[in-house]
């Protein structure tokens, strides 16, 4: 889209700061900043990007609010909460002056974030949403390849982050994958999704790194009767 990310610490500190009840209330801080890049032209990720598309989602299903929205779009399936009143998605602490001395930083909340914040959910209910992917009960199995397909920018370059999500097919698994993370301060949470084997493994955790990624895929691997590699 060209949307920005955040262009400094003080930025995502102004923007951890604000409140919001809607997306509606959360694009007033990024929407008039010049594009980034031109819409199509290179692949950059942005938390006002989700931000944005939540708004819309509001707007298209003619709801009055995020989890309606939501609702809306995913039925039962919608097994996440979204932020409300001083939601904290992870322990509030912060490298404040990047010495690497945490510091609690009372202001930390991620309600203005939305679709750009991650979901408040267990790793049970993450799990139950990519089962739901997997049956073809969000999305029809036959537009599954579609979903996860690689597309390309304006400028030549194959982007496997699509929807939200990375996604393509593994040679390995032989099967349609969807891999989802997203972290704050003192947490992360994963999701990863491999179709036609039926397996979604949900983890959530109060550290960050790439132990939580591989241990995911490690399972999954597990689960459909891979050797583990060396790296999980």
């Amino acid at each position: 889209s060209g949307i920005r990310h955040y262009n400094s610490e003080a930025d995502w500190i102004d923007f951890s700061d604000r409140r919001c009840d809607t997306p509606a209330d959360a694009i007033e801080h990024f929407i008039n900043a010049p594009l980034a890049s031109e819409p199509g032209a290179q692949q950059e990720y942005t938390t006002f990007g989700f931000t944005l598309l939540s708004h819309l989602l509001v707007m298209l299903t003619e709801t009055d609010n995020y989890d309606a929205a939501m609702s809306a779009a995913l039925g039962e399936h919608y097994l996440a909460q979204t932020d409300s009143d001083d939601a904290i998605k992870a322990i509030n602490y912060i490298d404040i002056d990047g010495d690497g001395e945490l510091s609690i930083y009372e202001g930390l909340n991620a309600q203005c974030k939305f679709g750009g914040g991650g979901l408040l959910a267990s790793s049970r209910d993450l799990a139950a949403m990519g089962t739901a992917l997997t049956a073809g009960e969000i999305v029809p199995l036959d537009q599954m390849a579609a979903l996860t397909s690689p597309f390309v920018t304006n400028e030549g370059e194959d982007v496997t982050y699509v929807y939200g999500m990375s996604a393509g097919f593994s040679q390995n698994f032989q099967s349609h994958y969807a891999l989802h993370s997203g972290g704050s301060p003192g947490g992360r949470g994963f999701l990863a999704v491999f179709v036609e084997h039926g397996i979604s493994v949900g983890m959530t955790a109060n550290f960050d790194g790439p132990a939580l990624p591989d241990a995911a895929i490690g399972l999954a691997r597990l689960a459909a009767g891979l050797e583990l590699e060396t790296e999980d």
